[in-house]
């Protein structure tokens, strides 16, 4: 699985683009993909501590 991301990292990193874009464009409250989903629960973990 390591090598799979390491040797098409370009194309994930592509792939969370597009999909952050069409969140984005949606009429949606949430509408950050990686603030909301990725970062925030580990900004809000190392708050805690």
């Amino acid at each position: 699985m390591l090598s799979f991301i390491s040797a098409n990292w370009e194309y994930i990193l592509l792939g969370l683009y597009v999909v952050e874009k069409a969140i984005k464009l949606s009429p949606s409250k949430k509408d950050d993909l990686v603030w909301d989903m990725i970062l925030k629960p580990i900004v809000d973990k190392l708050r805690n501590k």
